[in-house]
């Protein structure tokens, strides 16, 4: 079936059909819901960059987030999870440069361009991290199982497959 990867149980034939179609309809509902607020932060964004500076944006949006992520937690887990040492540090520095310096970040380029714009601009940086990552690290990129390179020699024969070609060096 086409939702085995999702976690709902469907290779367990105790589960009743009607559960399980509930349960697909609510995770792509959540999906849906997802992107639609996603979207928003573009629009919302834009009206609440010219009335207010982006440092306190970024300041309010981080520390709402935060009070309803840490009210999640408490009531999955039933307390916050144990840092230990050098743990608060990372979550610090974690929160700091990627969740409040992404939002920062974010509302410093509202008040510069349009909504559509900025949107277009988030949308490409899976792109970006993909091929900087190869670029830097020499790792692998993968479009559509089929796996790219920017350097033949490392990737060893990944085209063979297609083109019965060999580059082992």
């Amino acid at each position: 079936m086409f939702c085995c990867g999702l976690g709902l149980g469907i290779d367990r034939p105790d589960r009743p059909m009607a559960v399980i179609q509930r349960q697909i309809v609510m995770t792509y509902l959540k999906l849906l819901l997802t992107a639609f607020f996603w979207g928003g932060t573009f629009i919302a964004g834009k009206g609440l960059a010219g009335h207010v500076h982006p440092f306190c944006a970024a300041f309010l949006r981080f520390s709402i987030a935060s009070f309803f992520l840490v009210i999640l937690v408490i009531r999955q887990e039933g307390r916050l999870p144990r840092l230990y040492g050098r743990d608060v540090l990372l979550v610090l520095v974690s929160g700091s440069t990627g969740i409040f310096a992404y939002n920062l970040f974010f509302f410093s380029g509202l008040t510069m361009i349009n909504a559509n714009r900025a949107a277009l601009i988030i949308a490409t940086n899976p792109i970006f991290i993909s091929l900087f990552s190869a670029l830097i690290f020499n790792s692998m990129i993968q479009f559509f199982g089929i796996r790219q390179c920017h350097n033949i020699g490392k990737c060893k024969g990944w085209s063979s497959r297609w083109y019965n070609t060999n580059y082992s060096s």
